[in-house]
This record gives structure tokens, C-alpha cells and sequence, in this order.
């Protein structure tokens, strides 16, 4: 699929605008567009929609996830535009910005900044990285033949305070301007993304949050559980999980 469609969550007044590019084996790419936040989810391809994503996250170094980081990082310098940041396994930093220097020297353009230095940034499991005003990202360990990271994105958001909640709108407004603390504030899982991995990520306790998340994208889910033998899910099926808004399974699209 290489055309962006819109989710929307009523409730919240949350719009999302995706657009899942995969080609087993070949490329892999996954932008999520909503109000002022751009991201992309690996970068085996630079797509379109990925051109205008200024946070990109990877989750390992096979090149179907990170071959086209070159490319991506070389449309900043060619339009002249504040570069993007690129998140990555520790293992994988320094090979990733070698590659980049590399095409910034057979382009005899070492002078400009982002294709020769882009900020290419690794992170810790378990850790929280700011990746917009109200929304933090925090890699999670996913299972696959090289070390591989996820990424949740979690949103800070508000909600009234429960005495409050029967109140009307202009009773909750005259609180506000005396002063009142009517709100508090709470942390969101909003999306994740798995990439390449088997089912252990998601029986262990430590990511129960991505099974939180409003949107959670997976490529190749690959169950394995003991004494059975491990197969690859059908991307036709469709999985329930108890608590989830909206899952996609992506191989082969």
C-alpha cells in the first residue's frame, strides 16, 4: 500500500493519517501523520509521505528497515530544511552514520551538514526520548537475528479531575479563572511499532504497554510458543487483542 488513509477516534477528536509501505524481504516503511507530529517507522524506502517526517525511528540494521537512510537524509540538504533526527539500536549507530558519510563523499558533498553528519541518535530500552511538545517515544525490546528495537509513543494528555466531571462547562470555566486546578495530567500509549519479531515481545511484561495502544502496526508476526512449532501469521487474519483500537499486520503489501 502506498497511498495514506485516515483513522479517527471520536472520542478523543484524534485524527491519524498512515501510510504503510512493505515489500517483504525488499523495503519496509510506515509513516503516522497527526496534528503537528511526523514520523516514519523505519526506512527501507524512502516514500513520499516519509520525505516530510522529521523523527525517524529504526528498528534494525538489515537493509530492507534502514537502506534508504541516505536518501532520506540528503532531501533536508536539498531543500534547504532543518534535518530530520533518526533513532536507532546502540549497536548500529556509528555503521549508520558511516554510511552517510560515505555517500557524502562519493557526492563530493562533505561540506553540506546533514548528509555528512546527520543526527543519528541511539537509544536505550526502557528509556523516554521528547520526540514533540506532548509526546515522548520509548523503545522496547522486540525479538529477531540481529538486536532490534521497538517504538512506543506515548502522548501526554489532560482529563478533568473526577469531582469535577458533573459540572457544566461554564461552572468549569469559572473554576479555571479563580485559579482552580480542574485537570490532570496522564500519559498515553498512542501507537507502536514492532518491526521484525516473534511473539515473545508481546508476553513480555515489560511491553505490556504496547497491547495499550491506540494503534499498534506489526510486520511479520511470528509465533512461537514451547513445544509447538513456529509459523508465520497469515497477513489475511485478523487478531483481536482485548484492549487494542486498531492493529495492522503488514508482509508482502
Amino acid at each position: 500500500m502506498n497511498q495514506e488513509f485516515r483513522i479517527d477516534f471520536p472520542a478523543t477528536g484524534q485524527q491519524y493519517f498512515l501510510n504503510c509501505w512493505s515489500v517483504s524481504g525488499l523495503e519496509s516503511c510506515v509513516t503516522v501523520r497527526t496534528g503537528e507530529s511526523r514520523f516514519a517507522f523505519d526506512i527501507g524506502h524512502a516514500t513520499r509521505s516519509s520525505i516530510n517526517c522529521d523523527r525517524v525511528f529504526i528498528t534494525h540494521g538489515h537493509v530492507d528497515h534502514c537502506g534508504a537512510l541516505a536518501k532520506h537524509v540528503s532531501q533536508w540538504d536539498i531543500r534547504a530544511m532543518t534535518p530530520a533526527t533518526y533513532y536507532c539500536p546502540q549497536d548500529i549507530q556509528e555503521t549508520l552514520k558511516n554510511i552517510c558519510q560515505s555517500y557524502a563523499a562519493m557526492a563530493e558533498s562533505l561540506e553540506k551538514p546533514t548528509i555528512a553528519s546527520p543526527k543519528i541518535l541511539s537509544v536505550k530500552v526502557g528509556e523516554d526520548f521528547p520526540v514533540s511538545p506532548n509526546r515522548t517515544m520509548r523503545p522496547f525490546r522486540t525479538t529477531h537475528r540481529v538486536p532490534s528495537n521497538g517504538y512506543l509513543i506515548y502522548k501526554q494528555e489532560k482529563s478533568l479531575l473526577p469531582q469535577f466531571q458533573n459540572l457544566t462547562g461554564y461552572e468549569i470555566g469559572a473554576l479555571v479563572a479563580a485559579g482552580t486546578v480542574v485537570h490532570e495530567k496522564h500519559s498515553v500509549p498512542e501507537m507502536a511499532y514492532t518491526g521484525d519479531t516473534t511473539f515473545d515481545c508481546f508476553l513480555d511484561p515489560a511491553n505490556a504497554d504496547i497491547l495499550q495502544a491506540r494503534i499498534l502496526i506489526t510486520e511479520e508476526l511470528i509465533f512461537r510458543y514451547p513445544g509447538t512449532l513456529t509459523s508465520s501469521i497469515n497477513p489475511v487474519l485478523s487478531i483481536m487483542f482485548a484492549s487494542l483500537s486498531v492493529f495492522f499486520c503488514m508482509h508482502g503489501c
